[in-house]
């Protein structure tokens, strides 16, 4: 990598810092803005344009991407317009020996979105990022799900007010964003009204999630005297999408569980129902799925099914085909 790229471009906090130490110095030097066409400039432009669309945590993640990634290595006095294919090559490699395969996906993603703000800017003529290919994130061939001994493992393991969010989850499906968004107004009677969240806009993600015994006993062991309708069932903090997901994964390494993140309560939710002798279409709206093809994925056919169906197929053989020669065929039943 160049001295260029190492080079790490004055913070705002140090430049007002180094303003104020030469305010009263007649001799201090006056220091220069970033140009407007500079890749610093242009990345806080498109920060500022994703405050109406993203939640505080998603802007906060996008924030740290752009500041302690993405600048100290392209430099922030760099012209965006000479920035190059290339060069996000460059950095997808050098990258690529220090983080996740998913979290360089993420990062250059943030990058495709800066240039291609710069290109609607005019301030570039056309998008680098799209000539090089993101890396792919690995994924297991089948979905992984808990044993119910690891569960327990888990629950030991984390904090009393994520051991509830954890229990709800499993027994309704939730989702991070849904449980972070639930209110005591929407539990009305033995039923859970799910509201639709910003990141999923399909109909079927608000729904109504009648609660099983174990759901209404968490929800009772937490519920105050008298609870305003407005009030998060799950109060903010320490119940925020990004602190549940890292909680969630401390408790489970403490608990020695490998490859498992709090989405594949959900996972885990399906595969125990599936099991359970639900079917796909109850499953698929259950769980909030737009398309019940996201639900079978999660599913996987028990030993006990399969054979159940194989006996079913093998009567209605024996109801339906022409007997052998010499033999009197069974009369179908009504």
């Amino acid at each position: 990598m160049s001295a260029k790229r190492r080079t790490k471009a004055p913070s705002a906090r140090r430049t007002r810092q180094k303003a104020s130490a030469g305010a009263n110095d007649s001799s201090s030097l006056e220091l220069e803005p970033i140009p407007f066409d500079a890749f610093e400039s242009i990345a806080n432009r498109y920060i500022q344009n994703q405050k109406r669309r993203l939640t505080q945590e998603s802007l906060g993640r996008v924030w740290k991407i752009i500041h302690a990634n993405l600048i100290p290595f392209f430099g922030g006095q760099r012209k965006m317009a000479a920035l190059t294919s290339k060069d996000i090559a460059g950095y997808i490699a050098y990258r690529s020996q220090r983080v996740s395969p998913a979290s360089v996906h993420k990062e250059v993603g943030v990058i495709r979105n800066i240039c291609q703000h710069a290109v609607e800017a005019n301030l570039a003529d056309k998008n680098p990022a799209l000539a090089v290919v993101r890396p792919k994130i690995p994924r297991p061939d089948s979905p992984r799900c808990l044993m119910p001994e690891e569960l327990a493992k888990i629950l030991e393991a984390a904090p009393g007010w994520l051991q509830e969010i954890i229990k709800l989850s499993l027994y309704c499906g939730l989702r991070r964003g849904e449980i972070t968004s639930l209110c005591w107004a929407d539990i009305v009677g033995n039923e859970l009204h799910v509201r639709q969240t910003r990141k999923l806009k399909g109909r079927h993600s608000a729904r109504v999630v009648p609660l099983s015994q174990s759901a209404i006993d968490v929800l009772e062991a937490i519920r105050p005297n008298r609870p305003s309708p407005s009030e998060p069932v799950f109060p903010r903090p320490p119940a925020t999408e990004a602190n549940i997901s890292q909680q969630f994964l401390r408790a489970c390494r403490r608990a020695g569980i490998k490859e498992f993140s709090f989405q594949h309560l959900r996972h885990t939710a399906i595969e125990w129902m599936s099991r359970g002798g639900v079917g796909l279409n109850v499953l698929s709206e259950y769980m909030g799925h737009e398309d019940p093809r996201s639900t079978v994925r999660y599913v996987k056919a028990t030993d006990a099914a399969l054979s159940d169906a194989l006996d079913l197929l093998e009567r209605s053989a024996k109801r339906r085909l022409p007997a052998k020669r010499g033999s009197t065929p069974n009369p179908p039943k009504d």
